[in-house]
């Protein structure tokens, strides 16, 4: 089969495509890329490839995998950076182009893969009571996958019956057989097509690292979606953290779930032995020594968010050595209960034996997370690809954590040589086609090729820059940036995304705009009042919304249609420069960190942001940065050099607000709140100290 000329014949205009889907829309750029993708893979070569918004990569680079599938019977893998994102790219791309290629899920099995947190676990479920489980037991009945997008209950309710490693019994489980995860990994045998998050993936090859094979090989092709967030998924999921506060609740649970006063009369001697005489003094020795850790790292850590180590605390070695000595003594406990203990307990007393197990077992599996995490915390030499440091976590008290500077090398090792060929791709790839930066974060070298969206910026968009005063004038910028974004939202007739870069910027803005904003008739949306897809909702269901975001809302969200006309990027997206991963990246690369490392980082940012704004053909909407240094740093004309090709202005508050009310006249928007009042009259309500 000639592959190049059925791929010409499915995107052309009146090809395949156009006949199986009405929505279709030939777009030039959707048809190369995959010819370019389908050349590169028959090479066996990597791929870079930056596709513009409108391009239809996903189209483009599954039509081609899935011709290999067919005819080949090759094996891929799809990794993208959020579990929304799979589904999309399943029930979006990869069902439909099953269906018109005649490729049967049976003969050709997909499998969409999560993290064990996202499948239901059944005997949890089977423990619960209440109307709500109920429902999810009549919905599990009806569900091949188990998945939490697939049933209709509460996050509250999830978090009692979900799956986690910590309360998994694996194969002792009485329903391991029917349980909805590890069918799924037992699916990755026979599986062709895998779609994965970036998170599973490199926790896969983590798990390949230390345990010398991983679950998902055997695979020709690999794509990485959104390509420009794995390098920071890696990171994190290859760093070792400890957290003393989360050993002490480990430990409070193995004392809550051990009561000698309840052991069996036949046997309370050999339970107090156990018990007493040898797992509650090890906790209460341990949870002394986590006491002095705990205390340690706050000291260390005084009123600063990190604070870089060069070697770890030697107390930690003493509660190494006891947390190994307290799993020892616990899994000789479950032994004693498992094999012993159990044949002289009868009737009740036995049931209530029995209930120990699942729990005990459980938090010898916390313990060997906690072992693992320490152990690699306290290894004798640190290379100097790594950073040790404390920081202050809101959600865990002070935690000591280990990082990797760059993670290319673990890649080299660990995955990229496991595929034929591996693509990367996203909107946002290069610095103006300049791939170096992500090609050496990731060890990955390939063709890189460029696809430029196929909207028309120079009619649908406007880029304007409102002249304030620098951010490093905090005060002063922060009064100012308020008093712009209120004008900005009036002119614009609401519709806006307000984009942050620091939580405590937002909450700040949020809390002085709220209430004049919603006095004018804006509706207000703030992340982190509620889940990021029912804010999403909301706003475009609200006519005239104002949402106040930050990093959920910069990239993979998709607001078509006139609900989002106006996106404001406050600030210029900087990485915080105090954090021990940029400061010792920064001492590696010397002078040419901020070129090679920073500026990098900032246009893929700012480029996804901006491109949140034009989601289709009839789109239209205005980016305005109250941030000034993009145009009075160098630096800046290659952020705004990256940027899609559209009208720009520049100039004070009142006057950008004149040519976003023109644009949006000139576009036919009916602009009912677009009447900006002066300065003086309606801003200092805005600050008022009353």
């Amino acid at each position: 089969m000639d592959y190049s000329l059925f791929i010409e014949e499915f995107f052309r205009e009146d090809g395949v495509a156009s006949r199986y889907f009405s929505r279709y829309s030939f777009r030039a750029e959707q048809m190369e890329m995959a010819l370019e993708l389908l050349k590169g893979i028959e090479n066996q070569g990597n791929l870079f490839i930056e596709a513009g918004t409108g391009t239809g990569k996903t189209f483009a680079y599954l039509l081609p995998l899935l011709l290999k599938v067919k005819y080949e019977n090759k094996r891929v893998v799809v990794s993208t950076h959020s579990r929304v994102q799979q589904e999309q790219i399943k029930l979006g791309a990869l069902d439909p182009l099953m269906d018109v290629l005649d490729m049967d899920p049976k003969e050709f099995p997909v499998l969409l893969l999560q993290g064990m947190q996202n499948y239901l676990c059944l005997k949890k479920l089977d423990l619960c009571d209440g109307a709500e489980f109920s429902s999810l037991r009549a919905e599990k009945n009806r569900e091949e996958r188990g998945l939490y997008s697939d049933f209709s209950c509460s996050s509250k309710t999830w978090g009692m019956v979900a799956a986690n490693a910590e309360d998994c019994s694996y194969g002792k489980c009485p329903l391991f057989k029917e349980c909805f995860y590890f069918r799924a990994r037992q699916a990755l045998s026979d599986a062709r097509c895998v779609i994965v998050n970036h998170k599973l993936l490199a926790n896969d090859f983590l798990w390949r690292e230390r345990k010398d094979s991983g679950r998902i090989e055997g695979f020709d092709f690999l794509v990485i979606d959104e390509a420009h967030q794995f390098e920071p998924v890696v990171r994190e999921e290859l760093s070792a953290r400890f957290t003393p506060g989360g050993v002490q609740t480990v430990l409070g649970q193995i004392t809550r779930d051990i009561s000698v006063e309840e052991a069996p009369s036949t046997c309370v001697m050999d339970f107090d032995v156990h018990i007493h005489s040898r797992i509650l003094p090890e906790i209460a020795v341990l949870e002394q020594l986590l006491v002095s850790v705990e205390k340690d790292f706050s000291q260390k850590l005084a009123e600063e968010t990190w604070k870089r180590l060069r070697d770890p605390p030697t107390i930690l070695k003493q509660v190494y050595l006891h947390m190994q000595t307290l799993q020892q003594r616990v899994e000789e406990f479950l032994e004693w209960l498992g094999e012993k203990g159990l044949h002289n307990i009868e009737g009740v007393e036995r049931k209530r034996v029995k209930r120990w197990l699942g729990p005990l077992e459980r938090h010898c599996q916390s313990l060997s997370v906690w072992l693992w995490n320490l152990e690699a915390l306290t290894k004798e030499e640190w290379l100097s690809g790594e950073v040790l440091f404390l920081e202050k976590r809101d959600d865990a008290g002070p935690t000591l954590r280990s990082a990797p500077v760059h993670v290319a090398e673990q890649l080299k090792k660990l995955l990229w040589n496991n595929f034929q060929s591996t693509i990367c791709c996203s909107a946002t790839l290069s610095v103006k086609e300049d791939f170096s930066y992500l090609t050496t974060s990731l060890g990955l070298s390939g063709q890189q090729k460029v696809f430029y969206s196929p909207f028309c910026y120079k009619i649908q968009a406007l880029l304007g820059v409102v002249h304030l005063t620098s951010p490093k004038e905090v005060h002063s910028f922060t009064k100012e940036s308020h008093e712009a974004i209120f004008s900005l939202v009036k002119a614009s007739g609401g519709g806006a995304f307000i984009l942050f870069s620091s939580k405590r910027s937002l909450e700040e803005a949020a809390c002085i705009l709220q209430a004049p904003l919603e006095r004018a008739g804006f509706s207000c949306l703030v992340q982190g009042e509620g889940a990021p897809q029912s804010l999403l909702t909301s706003f475009k269901q609200k006519k005239g919304c104002v949402l106040f975001g930050l990093a959920t809302f910069w990239e993979g969200v998709d607001v078509p249609g006139s609900a989002l006309r106006l996106v404001v990027i406050v600030k210029l997206p900087f990485p915080v420069p105090e954090d021990p991963v940029e400061v010792a990246q920064k001492e590696l690369l010397g002078s040419s960190f901020f070129e090679q490392s920073v500026i990098p980082r900032v246009v893929q940012k700012v480029r996804q942001g901006f491109g949140r704004l034009i989601r289709g053909d009839n789109d239209v909407g205005a980016c305005v940065f109250l941030d000034s240094r993009i145009n009075s740093m160098a630096y800046g004309k290659k952020i705004l050099g990256s940027l899609p090709s559209c009208p720009q202005v520049s100039g004070n508050i009142i006057e950008i607000c004149c040519t976003l009310r023109q644009f949006y006249s000139e576009k036919g928007f009916e602009m009912e709140r677009s009447g900006i009042e002066p300065l003086t009259s309606t801003m200092p309500l805005l600050h008022s100290t009353n």
